[in-house]
């Protein structure tokens, strides 16, 4: 026979329930049915036949703007456009504006000083009929286009707004393709 001492068992005191086991169980819990919704939505996604297409050619068509002389040409104008008169914003005005009409404006920045008084095309490369539609677009004076050939530069020609940039009829054009901000 075993003694009385070693027959009576030992109470087992009752812990209170884990607040933290309860909150992790819930937490795990959802977790795993936002996994079980994406499994379901990628299987879902993988198995439908009716998937959204969008035809990409007449918006590529919408962005690409040809110009005339690149319709004539073939060749699409390269050109920077700076601002020599100290205004803020002008030259991204007048880069829209190009972008608008169909030419590759490469850069948009700051002239080397912004003392220039007249707006002015130089011709870095090519033939002068490159500076000479830039001219028409923005509206200068053929006399403004001068000739600073520089193959280092990776551009035909190179527009320099100066001081009278509000005076040109391009200006108002400019505006409409301005960020109101």
């Amino acid at each position: 026979m075993i003694p009385s001492s070693r027959r009576t068992l030992k109470k087992k005191k009752r812990k209170p329930f884990p607040i933290k086991n309860y909150l992790s169980n819930i937490i795990i819990g959802t977790l795993g049915v936002v996994v079980i919704g994406f499994v379901w939505s990628f299987v879902d996604n993988l198995t439908n036949d009716e998937k959204i297409r969008i035809d990409r050619t007449d918006s590529l068509e919408k962005l690409l703007v040809i110009n005339e002389y690149e319709k004539t040409i073939g060749y699409r104008i390269r050109t920077e456009v700076l601002n020599g008169c100290g205004v803020l914003g002008v030259a991204d005005k007048y880069t829209n504006l190009l972008r608008n009409e169909g030419f590759d404006v490469i850069l948009s920045g700051n002239a080397n000083n912004f003392n220039y008084p007249k707006t002015k095309v130089i011709l870095r490369r090519g033939d002068i009929t490159l500076a000479m539609e830039i001219a028409t677009v923005l509206d200068i004076n053929p006399d403004q286009i001068t000739t600073d050939f520089n193959d280092l530069l990776d551009c035909d020609v190179t527009v320099i707004l100066g001081s009278d940039f509000e005076d040109l009829s391009s200006f108002n054009e400019a505006l409409k393709y301005s960020p109101p901000f």
